[in-house]
């Protein structure tokens, strides 16, 4: 006999002013009551859409007990499919994450096959279903797909409950939060990267005017200036690779700059499993690091350079070139 299901007096006397009843958190009733009629009405954050990159590319988890996909298609656009067959509702992926073998979802139950948009592809021995009621059952439409999706700046959300408050109604102005962090990431991302690259661009530029305009001076100094000038090209050649990195892990991000540094798999999503997500996080942060050492010598060039050319006039000619 259930003892809080319809029995909503029941419900609201395990919470009182001075104590909670201890099956709030270890009844599997209330639990379930929870999942049914809370966690199904409200919406649920199911991933980033940087965690499937490309077409095929599919990512796995639980909404309210209910497993689910979030994959991308054919066509780009991202989906949350229901991760159960349509035949005996057996699971179609139990990897975390990974590509679609052959840009096609197989059950390993029957084998049944579906396209990513989850339509139904092929089914063995078809022709068994012939004479009956098939075609207009809901195992011949394919796989669910949830249709209260919605996919705001990257981050994913979906509602079980085909009713319901929309997205923009239940976040209301907490939206603000998530825009704030792409703002706030895009101004960082074009400080910090855009001005390493045009530093180290300067740089560059820099020593190749010097020895192109013969403005040099000569004698040990110069020494330095192939030393600077070298740190220079290094420090354009490392600030460029840096930004082109970052371009390329947050290409898959909406259309805001992208700077939110959501996804501890973007390294690896993004070349191809070769680097983990550890090993990506460190190298960019070494890279940032080397970057700033580089393109703070680099500046240092360009002061330098300018000076001599402001002084070179004053040199006596026994150190000009």
């Amino acid at each position: 006999m259930d003892k809080y299901r319809n029995q909503p007096d029941a419900v609201q006397a395990l919470v009182r002013e001075d104590q909670v009843h201890r099956d709030v958190y270890l009844s599997p009733e209330v639990f379930a009551l929870e999942m049914e009629h809370l966690w199904r009405n409200t919406w649920i954050y199911v991933g980033h859409d940087s965690q499937v990159p490309t077409s095929g590319d599919f990512y796995t988890t639980t909404v309210a007990t209910q497993p689910v996909i979030l994959l991308r298609g054919e066509d780009a656009v991202v989906r949350v499919l229901m991760n159960r067959c349509a035949h005996k509702g057996a699971q179609l992926v139990s990897a975390p994450s990974g590509q679609c073998e052959g840009h096609l979802l197989r059950c390993p139950y029957h084998g049944w096959t579906y396209r990513l948009d989850g339509s139904v592809r092929s089914i063995p021995q078809k022709s068994g279903y012939d004479g009956t009621a098939f075609a207009d059952s809901a195992a011949a439409q394919g796989v669910v797909v949830l249709q209260n999706i919605k996919n705001y700046r990257g981050f994913v959300f979906v509602r079980l409950a085909q009713s319901g408050p929309s997205f923009e109604e239940y976040f209301g102005d907490s939206l603000s939060s998530i825009d704030n962090i792409g703002a706030m990431g895009g101004a960082w991302c074009m400080n910090r990267w855009g001005s390493r690259l045009v530093l180290g661009v300067l740089g560059a530029v820099g020593v190749l005017s010097v020895f192109a305009l013969g403005q040099a001076p000569i004698g040990p100094a110069l020494s330095l200036w192939l030393l600077f000038g070298l740190i220079g090209v290094a420090g354009a050649c490392i600030s460029g690779l840096q930004v082109n990195m970052y371009t390329v892990c947050a290409s898959a991000y909406p259309t805001h700059l992208r700077a939110t540094g959501v996804g501890a798999g973007l390294a690896n999503a993004r070349f191809g499993g070769i680097l983990s997500a550890y090993t990506g996080t460190f190298l960019m942060g070494l890279g940032g690091g080397l970057s700033t050492f580089f393109t703070g010598l680099s500046a240092v060039l360009v002061l330098t350079w300018v000076a001599a050319l402001l002084m070179r006039c004053h040199l006596p000619p026994s150190v000009r070139r």
